[in-house]
């Protein structure tokens, strides 16, 4: 579903927690997709930090 033709349907699929990590992890690099895929919950931990770290500080 994460490739429906529907934006919106994409968008809710990406966002749940039951997406295998490794598919929420392709989506990271989706430019539609990748800040749903960021708030996904059962984002592994190292991409996380993988994203913190590349945040400004300040």
């Amino acid at each position: 579903m994460t490739t429906d033709p529907s934006a919106p349907v994409r968008q809710v699929m990406v966002s749940s927690p039951r997406l295998p990590a490794p598919r929420i992890v392709a989506l990271l690099d989706d430019p539609e997709l990748a800040e749903a895929a960021a708030a996904n919950p059962a984002l592994p931990v190292d991409q996380m930090q993988r994203i913190l770290d590349g945040m400004p500080v300040g």
